[in-house]
């Protein structure tokens, strides 16, 4: 009898065992897949695609106007833009426009890339169904993106395109 309990506790610590390899071998191959996608995306530099970090900022930035938290939206420009647009004015502007920055759906088109600069054309809809693009232009400074220029302007539809 206690050699049959032996056995069974023997089994039972190798299945055990097994289990725990297989799993150090899973999480081994995850962060050998993981590293390797990581480097690979640093090796071929920044993409300014839609998930980058300056679309990152941008997409911040109207999530918080959408939340109607306008100093946390204040905050992501560069304090150059900040110098030229005080908070007050700032505020005006969006009390007076409100609609348009409430963005139901933002796409990103790049218009100029490098490592310290991007300009991106960033096509937005509202919740009331309006089209605007707004060129951004941000800057990195010490690491970190701000928003250094922004112009609005109602997207006009294109011309080989009929609307019911």
């Amino acid at each position: 009898m206690a050699a049959a309990f032996a056995q069974a506790q023997e089994r039972h610590q190798r299945i055990i065992l097994r289990r725990v390899s297989i799993l150090l071998a899973v999480a081994g191959v995850a962060f050998i897949l993981t590293t390797w996608i990581l480097v690979r995306r640093d090796s071929f530099g920044k993409s300014f695609a839609v998930d980058s970090a300056p679309s990152q900022i941008i997409r911040s930035q109207l999530d918080a106007l959408n939340r109607g938290e306008l100093r946390e939206a204040y905050a992501l420009f560069s304090d150059d833009y900040r110098r030229q647009v005080p908070f007050e004015a700032f505020h005006e502007l969006v009390s007076s426009h409100w609609a348009m920055f409430r963005a139901r759906t933002i796409d990103f088109e790049s218009l100029e890339e490098t490592h310290v600069r991007a300009i991106l054309d960033t096509h937005i809809t509202t919740a009331d169904g309006a089209h605007f693009v707004a060129r951004y232009t941000l800057v990195e400074i010490e690491g970190q993106w701000w928003i250094d220029d922004v112009h609005w302007n109602r997207e006009e539809e294109p011309r080989n395109r009929t609307t019911a």
